[in-house]
């Protein structure tokens, strides 16, 4: 098996040396990965032929098969997902790819337990950087305070995005609705109204690193702003949808984590006159900050929802000190939430469905 991944590699790596006018685009980050990388797609879509990683490849085997059956000379750009569970990863996926731009999301503590240590973490997430060319472009999380202070030993090209201050590319006068996100777009000296159909504050950050890439690629700005347009949130990544019994359900289970989570309950606001239930999942693999994240993300989970449904057996000792009120209640599996919530008029409730547990729940609701 060894010896036919790496032949795999090889050739993967071969194949990219003879498309020597292929800009390959890295997208990496503890979370929003997916999300951006569909977004940057959309936006360059409008000017160039354009290729994507599609859902859960983002490893150096999965990569390396879509290059060889799916990458070919019609296409001019390249953008690639690059999730890793250890370091060197992402360094052995980039040196398969050879890519042009580096865009790093955000850096958090998913996969805490595989990694060690939220350094290791942030090294890991930066080998991406790493691997770019001396005229290579690094798109970066300007209010990510741990992206900023270890991006200032590169020398290259740096474009910060930003939702909090101005940088190359930011976000002001942010509002956030049922509809979807409004906000102004600021690049350089420009500035253009948005209104985009994505939902979620945090979404905004996804936005701007793809104008980002956008800009850097050359396209004018009219352009972007019709590639804005067609922005759709990826399959289970905060896609809203109506059930049958009329509530709605905000589906979020696609990649579960502390940060994710506790900006997902921000976009219950929108329904001010609906009962708020929270399907939630264990977040795993978050090593000594386990217990502080639930402790976290449950307390605002319980002063914003009308319920909390805990759905898994993982960490149930964790969610049991919460336990004291009609509010969170625990569920051994996702039938067992299914049966309860069934009891209840559903209509005017808002759903929001957190993990995998939480998605037998969604499927099962529409």
């Amino acid at each position: 098996i060894f010896c036919y991944k790496q032949h795999l590699f090889r050739k993967a790596a071969r194949k990219i040396e003879k498309l020597p006018n292929l800009k390959i685009i890295g997208v990496t980050g503890s979370f929003g990965k997916t999300t951006t990388k569909d977004f940057i797609a959309t936006i360059l879509e409008e000017k160039f032929s354009v290729q994507k990683t599609p859902e859960h490849v983002n490893t150096e085997l999965g990569i390396s098969k879509f290059v060889l059956n799916n990458l070919s000379e019609s296409h001019e750009i390249f953008v690639v997902e690059l999730a890793a569970y250890k370091k060197g990863e992402i360094a052995r996926m980039c040196r398969i790819l050879k890519p042009n731009i580096g865009v790093l999301t955000a850096i958090g503590i998913s996969h805490l337990a595989l990694f060690g240590s939220e350094r290791n973490i942030l090294n890991a997430k930066f080998e991406l950087i790493d691997s770019l060319p001396q005229n290579g472009v690094a798109i970066l999380n300007g209010d990510d305070p741990k992206i900023v202070t270890n991006s200032q030993k590169y020398n290259f090209k740096k474009v910060f995005f930003s939702a909090k201050k101005r940088v190359d590319i930011w976000a002001s006068q942010v509002a956030e609705k049922p509809e979807g996100l409004s906000f102004k777009l600021n690049i350089g000296k420009s500035s253009y109204f948005i209104q985009s159909p994505i939902i979620g504050g945090y979404n905004i950050l996804n936005i701007l690193a793809a104008v980002s890439v956008a800009s850097e690629l050359g396209m004018v700005h009219k352009d972007i702003l019709e590639g804005i347009k067609k922005l759709k949130s990826p399959s289970s990544t905060m896609e809203v949808l109506e059930s049958k019994n009329g509530s709605i359900i905000i589906d979020d289970s696609y990649n579960i984590n502390p940060t994710g989570v506790s900006l997902a309950l921000d976009s219950l606001s929108y329904y001010p006159r609906f009962k708020k239930i929270l399907i939630l999942s264990p977040m795993l693999e978050l090593g000594t900050e386990t217990e502080k994240s639930h402790q976290v993300v449950l307390k605002k989970a319980l002063a914003i929802c009308d319920s909390v449904l805990w759905v898994g057996l993982d960490l149930v000792n964790i969610v049991k000190k919460f336990q004291t009120g009609e509010k969170l209640k625990i569920f051994k599996t996702s039938m067992l939430a299914l049966k309860y919530i069934k009891e209840y008029d559903l209509k005017n409730t808002v759903f929001l469905c957190e993990g995998r547990n939480a998605k037998a729940v969604v499927e099962a609701l529409l």
